[in-house]
């Protein structure tokens, strides 16, 4: 969802940054792609506790305060192909499945902007399954679609989510729409806009 459907990324990472900056904490933004980029949020709240030196239910409160007070509007970060492609997929016959670490709350503001119908399995960090890079997400994703691996396609933009597609046997597509300079090269191939999965077929 994030990075791959939508340019919200670039939101979660500059948010982090003014958060961290309003309490005192000036970290590069590299770093921060490096720690919340693909995890789920239990590990960015952890992240944030070492960065802010408190614990981590203080980390919590300061993190989501931040983040209720400059909240999220999918609209505004959604990737000009994104409901095309997957609505011309669908059209098509393909099982598709929204696999991400965000938390439900997120995935339904994001599901609204069209994509309510979309997807045939949705899998989040409600789910209770160990983050990425662990195959987890997508091995139940395969499950519940009754798909084999060597059936399958990995979409992502991190290097988290690329080892979590290949450590779940599943051939793994990297985005680069987002550009913002992730390790990317041990995805089976690159692509620079979501449009080219339609080149892929």
């Amino acid at each position: 969802m994030d990075g791959t459907l939508a340019n919200s990324e670039k939101y979660y990472i500059d948010g982090t940054k003014a958060c961290f900056k309003q309490e005192g904490k000036d970290v590069s933004i590299d770093d921060i792609k490096d720690n919340i980029v693909g995890v789920t949020m239990d590990a960015t709240y952890k992240y944030a506790s070492k960065v802010l030196d408190v614990d981590y239910y203080n980390a919590k409160i300061i993190y989501d305060d931040y983040f209720k007070q400059h909240p999220l509007n999918y609209k505004d970060y959604l990737y000009e192909d994104s409901l095309n492609v997957l609505k011309t997929l669908k059209q098509k016959g393909y099982k598709l499945a929204l696999c991400t670490m965000n938390e439900k709350e997120n995935v339904d503001s994001f599901l609204s902007n069209g994509f309510e119908k979309i997807f045939d399995c949705i899998l989040s960090y409600n789910d209770k399954i160990r983050e990425k890079p662990y195959p987890d997400i997508y091995l139940k994703a395969l499950e519940i679609l009754k798909l084999n691996p060597n059936e399958a396609i990995v979409v992502e933009d991190s290097l988290s989510g690329i080892r979590a597609g290949k450590n779940a046997g599943i051939y793994v597509i990297a985005t680069n729409e987002a550009k913002l300079n992730f390790d990317l090269s041990e995805a089976d191939k690159i692509i620079e806009n979501i449009k080219e999965l339609l080149d892929y077929e």
